[in-house]
């Protein structure tokens, strides 16, 4: 019998740069504004050279990073019942540079480059209403908004294939909640529901093929809590119903190599899961 073996061996290096500026104004003792701002940029550069048998391979790539992020965060407590409004927006901003040579030594090496931008926006509002000392309800709405857009270059061929086709992504996941907490007696409690849809469209520039993938769902939440032998055990009941998302590299029909033999590519007709527990 013959045996193989497969040997690999690896050279990087990387530089990354970060700077974050926070400042805060108290309009007055009830109310309140902070601002962060980060930016952050991140280069590497690696070569791994693959030996299987007589014949060896070679993967190189230079990866950069660049990326702009804001957020604002309002808080204000509105009377003296306690009733308290709370906004935030987040704002990032993500420019994604990948360019990899693949060669069987001692051939030329196939070329190829993509980049990828992505704006991604995060609102999010909250209402808490104190009914009286033993009950609170809140009203919550967070939405999501993301683009994506992908642009690649290639000379590749024979077994180091890559996706070619330009593409746009946009992400739509706006969800709505309403909280009831507090107590009856030792009983504590937690109900609740939430409204939450997730629509993701995909674009394939130049041709014929756009899909449209949206999914929504009612989340039902209930928690109970009744503590005794004063305070040193408690009984606990919960449910929750939660549908999950799904991020663009799970939906995206993008080729990503992985190393010369394995690469991953999205579905965009993927679901995304639902959970109950």
């Amino acid at each position: 019998g013959s045996e193989m073996c497969i040997r690999d061996s690896d050279k990087s290096n990387r530089t990354r740069f970060s700077e974050r500026i926070s400042v805060g104004y108290d309009f007055s003792k009830n109310t309140e504004l902070k601002a962060n701002y980060n930016v952050r940029s991140d280069f590497s550069r690696s070569r791994t050279n693959t030996l299987n048998g007589d014949m060896e391979s070679m993967l190189r790539q230079r990866i950069q990073t660049t990326a702009n992020e804001g957020t604002l965060i309002f808080r204000s407590k509105l009377n003296d019942n306690g009733t308290t409004l709370r906004l935030i927006g987040d704002y990032l901003g993500r420019v994604y540079r990948r360019n990899r040579d693949f060669a069987t030594l001692p051939g030329e090496p196939s070329h190829s480059y993509y980049k990828t931008s992505t704006n991604m926006w995060n609102l999010y509002g909250s209402l808490l209403v104190p009914v009286n000392e033993n009950h609170v309800l809140t009203v919550a709405t967070d939405t999501y908004i993301s683009s994506e857009h992908y642009r690649p270059e290639s000379d590749a061929n024979g077994g180091y294939a890559t996706d070619n086709i330009a593409s746009n992504s946009n992400l739509f996941s706006p969800q709505v909640s309403l909280t009831a907490q507090g107590r009856f007696g030792m009983l504590q409690y937690s109900a609740g529901g939430s409204w939450k849809m997730n629509r993701i469209e995909y674009e394939p520039l130049g041709m014929d093929g756009k899909v449209r993938n949206t999914q929504s769902a009612f989340n039902p939440t209930v928690q109970l809590r009744l503590p005794f032998s004063r305070g040193r055990h408690a009984l606990s009941l919960s449910y929750k119903h939660v549908l999950g998302s799904i991020s663009y590299s799970m939906l995206t029909p993008v080729v990503s190599w992985e190393d010369p033999y394995n690469y991953i590519m999205g579905n965009p007709d993927l679901k995304a899961s639902t959970k109950e527990y």
